[in-house]
């Protein structure tokens, strides 16, 4: 969990956040930006700056996977979500993210493969790691792991044989999941994703 205030200070990280940043306490992570913070480059800061500017901007939350390697010298895939907090006028004060690390939930594999798969444009982002923006609207549903991945492929222009084989799934499987991610966002055809 982080607190933001609505210029991208942070305010709170929770105590796991902030070992994995290389701090010890909150009051070290008082009103620091991204650019600030121990082993994260750059561009990778720039990265969370985008997405926290277009949940301000919009007011709607974002959701996001996140593959970096910390200062606790660990890689971790991070499963997210960012919102805005509003005061008791309706006014937009910060960005609320939290994030759940399931590196340890079968997805590293993946998520090595997905880096490594995607070398040529993720290099234009950060030579340490990758940060997809998977939802940013609120009627979106929430997508079980099997329909991010297929979700994933179909974005990088695999078809459901393709899909299948690399995943080691039936075609019939993976139409079945791009069915459901279809009728999540409300279109019918797979180019309208």
């Amino acid at each position: 969990v982080s607190i933001l205030d609505k210029d991208a200070n942070f305010i709170n990280l929770n105590h796991k956040q902030i070992n994995i940043m290389g701090y010890r306490s909150n009051v070290d992570i008082l009103g620091k930006t991204y650019y600030q913070f121990k082993g994260i480059p750059t561009d990778t800061a720039e990265k969370f700056i985008v997405q926290d500017q277009r949940v301000l901007s919009k007011n709607q939350p974002l959701r996001y996977l996140s593959y970096q390697q910390y200062c606790d010298g660990n890689w971790h895939l991070l499963l997210g979500d960012k919102n805005c907090i509003l005061d008791a006028k309706g006014q937009m004060t910060g960005i609320f993210s939290q994030a759940k690390d399931i590196t340890s939930n079968g997805l590293i594999d993946f998520s090595r493969f997905m880096f490594e798969a995607n070398r040529k444009y993720t290099q234009k982002i950060s030579k340490v790691g990758f940060n997809y923006i998977l939802a940013n609207e609120d009627n979106v549903g929430e997508f079980s792991k099997k329909e991010m991945v297929i979700l994933f492929y179909l974005l990088r222009g695999k078809t459901a044989r393709e899909m299948a084989t690399i995943i080691s799934r039936s075609e019939k499987t993976v139409n079945f999941h791009l069915d459901i991610i279809k009728s999540k966002y409300n279109v019918s055809s797979k180019s309208a994703l």
